[in-house]
């Protein structure tokens, strides 16, 4: 499998985030800082708000932006930044066979984790709840080309988490191990650290 990381952000504060302190910029710096520097990975990042990253102007960090308002939930945001992120960038991730969605406030240790991980349809985390049939989503991978396929029904159903579950039960798949937040970085919807990932 060939690895493409693609980080999510939203630099400006979304009404169903409840954490209205949340130091976003710091930490999304940091853990952009941290990817292009401690790996050799290719990323991408899509904003959806129209923030450009102007701090890494002349990197190797691959940017698209837009502005994108009035979301039922952080899931549908999510959702439709990383549909425009792979239409945007499917020229220069035509090469790629995996992308590894990442929110863009984590920065994780997992080039070498990917390089050993099997072939699959799909990638989870290691959080999952099989009760309320829920996968945490701070990263996940999908092989490129299924992006609709997984992301159009969060459109309706509103939730990433169940979403990404359901895939589970259609697709081949594997768990990641976890993976340690390496800055116990919070989650952006209700603040909660989740460590590991």
């Amino acid at each position: 499998m060939i690895w493409a990381i693609l980080l999510t952000s939203c630099v400006r504060q979304t009404h169903t985030s409840k954490n209205l302190n949340e130091p976003k910029m710091f930490y999304y710096l940091r853990a952009i800082h941290n990817w292009l520097n401690k790996t050799n990975l290719p990323i991408f990042i899509v904003e959806s708000s129209g923030y450009t990253f102007p701090e890494f102007k002349n990197t190797r960090l691959k940017v698209c932006s837009f502005d994108l308002q009035n979301q039922n939930s952080s899931s549908q945001y999510e959702a439709k930044s990383i549909l425009f992120a792979m239409e945007t960038f499917k020229e220069e991730l035509k090469d790629y066979t995996h992308i590894l969605k990442v929110t863009a406030r984590y920065y994780v240790e997992v080039e070498r984790i990917l390089s050993i991980v099997r072939e699959a349809d799909i990638v989870f985390q290691s959080k999952v709840d099989h009760k309320t049939k829920w996968n945490n989503s701070e990263l996940f991978g999908f092989r490129n080309g299924l992006e609709h396929e997984i992301l159009d029904p969060i459109l309706e159903e509103g939730l990433m988490e169940h979403a990404i579950y359901n895939l589970s039960l259609s697709h081949t798949r594997i768990r990641l191990p976890p993976i340690e937040n390496i800055y116990n970085v919070p989650t952006g919807g209700n603040g909660l650290i989740v460590n590991p990932l």
